[in-house]
């Protein structure tokens, strides 16, 4: 398990001991750790379990590395790059400081991980995510001082540095993926190092991660056979040490591969399901739950809950889309249910956009491919993958649809393959046809938002109660953003928040 949930930090030439009260949605307990390095103070809270400070900082001469998540090639690079007779530690924050020293900035193309950290190398100091951004990572330059944190809460509410949201109708951080909603406020893009000179405070990218471009020419078979080596690879690596795991299981295609590749690595499987009684997959999650023999779990809510829920949601996921809030929230909802089972879940989360399985499967084969090259470069902007969904609750989550190599294998695919007889996710389906009920891999796509019923409750109270001519997606975004107001701008807390106050 993850034992550090989140960090701060502020780099200026005074030290800064209020960093202790900085904010933040996931569980754990604040600590804090200072050093003066050269001519700069450098100040830093790191959430999680007592006494995980050493698992998520460590300095050795010219280096200091903050960090959160996990490296999930370690083994391959503690024996291959680094040697065997240094690997005696089994910290990822020691693996990447080895990288760094041997490798400078381009170690970070060797990690394949789950992780965002904050890299002081020399006179540079490097804000760093994972190849997919799937930790985000935001922060704030002023003349003298530098402020990182994994949460933007805990610099708009513990370091004051935001001035309030931008405009409703000011979409720009839709635009360049590096600004964000809170004015001041930004964040390292997919696949980016933020590189700051220390010296002049001045700041470049630079990216360690890019798209491929070009695609791969092989038969049908040959494709399904290289998808499902690699999606079974990182679902070994991304389920760690553990013997017992839990998977979000809808029974669509995407959470049953998952559950189909885990059940044989672990000596305890837990699966969960959500839904209300007029929207669930129960019925489908139980023929995969049954096969795989998992101890499974069905959550029936009301449809209330999900409304009751939105304000932590978007507390947790500080974005201002309606529309990844829907997402969300069964989710949220599932992990606050799931928490006494396990502690490390993971999802089917991420294959929709890399097979384009929420667009239309008869569109061109050129549309297709460029609606997935700009889905996947603007994925962080939406905040779908953020740890803190999951950490609310002492959860850590992973995804092995976005696993370094598989999302490298799936973007060079032919998109030919992706859409094939007019088929959505032809590919991924016929490559786990053998494996699971047909009845699972052939059904139609639902969204996991009109599948558990959150769509339809949340567009039902605004039908009833935010009346006017505008669209019901603007309606449906006016409440997330003047959530994030109450929240973030006037300091309420989540669970004093009642939606029904929201409808003048």
């Amino acid at each position: 398990m993850v034992r550090c949930t989140g960090f701060g930090l502020i780099v200026s030439p005074d030290r800064h001991n209020e960093v202790v009260e900085w904010p933040f949605a996931v569980q754990g307990i604040n600590s804090t750790r200072f050093e003066r390095i050269e001519n700069l103070e450098y100040s830093s809270v790191i959430r999680g379990e007592e006494n995980c400070v050493k698992t998520a900082y460590m300095i050795e001469e010219d280096i200091a590395i903050w960090m959160i998540g996990e490296v999930y090639n370690r083994e391959s690079i503690w024996n291959t790059i680094i040697g065997e007779e240094k690997n005696s530690s089994d910290l990822d924050v020691d693996l990447l400081l080895n990288l760094i020293r041997l490798y400078g900035t381009t170690a970070l193309r060797l990690v394949n991980g789950r992780f965002a950290a904050v890299i002081r190398f020399r006179d540079r100091l490097l804000l760093v995510t994972d190849h997919a951004g799937t930790i985000p990572l935001y922060f704030h330059i002023s003349k003298n001082s530098i402020y990182v944190a994994t949460e933007a809460k805990a610099l708009i509410l513990g370091g004051n540095l935001s001035p309030g949201l931008r405009k409703f109708e000011d979409r720009i951080f839709e635009q360049n993926m590096i600004e964000t909603i809170f004015k001041g406020i930004n964040r390292v893009p997919i696949g980016s190092i933020i590189e700051i000179n220390l010296r002049t405070f001045e700041m470049k990218k630079e990216h360690h991660w890019r798209m491929p471009s070009e695609r791969l020419v092989i038969s049908e078979e040959k494709a399904c056979h290289l998808l499902y080596e690699t999606l079974d690879k990182a679902v070994e690596f991304q389920k760690g040490e553990n013997d017992s795991v839990g998977v979000i299981l809808s029974g669509g295609i995407d959470s049953s591969a998952i559950t189909s590749l885990i059940a044989p690595k672990v000596t305890k499987l837990y699966t969960f399901s959500i839904g209300t009684e007029s929207a669930n997959e129960f019925e489908y999650a139980k023929f995969v739950a049954d096969r795989y023999q998992t101890d499974h779990h069905e959550f029936l809510i009301r449809e209330e809950e999900f409304l009751e829920k939105l304000p932590h949601v978007v507390w947790a996921a500080e974005v201002p889309h309606a529309e990844f809030i829907e997402y969300l929230t069964p989710v949220y909802i599932t992990y606050q249910h799931a928490r006494s089972f396990t502690n490390r879940i993971l999802t089917g989360y991420g294959s929709d956009i890399l097979f384009g399985g929420m667009l239309d499967p008869h569109m061109s084969i050129e549309e297709l491919d460029n609606y997935i090259q700009q889905d996947v470069l603007s994925i962080d902007g939406s905040n779908e993958f953020t740890h803190t969904i999951g950490l609310v609750h002492g959860i850590w989550t992973t995804h092995p649809y976005w696993d370094r190599e598989f999302l490298r294998i799936t973007l060079q695919l032919d998109p030919r393959l992706k859409n094939l007889h007019g088929i959505e996710k032809y590919i991924l389906r016929k490559s786990f046809e053998s494996f699971l009920p047909q009845r699972n891999v052939w059904r139609k796509k639902i969204g996991v938002h009109q599948s558990t019923g959150t769509e339809n409750a949340f567009t039902k109270w605004v039908n009833e109660n935010i009346r006017g001519n505008e669209p019901l997606a603007v309606r449906k975004n006016k409440i997330i953003y003047n959530l994030l107001q109450t929240l973030y701008v006037e300091g309420a807390n989540p669970d004093e928040i009642n939606i029904n106050n929201f409808t003048k």
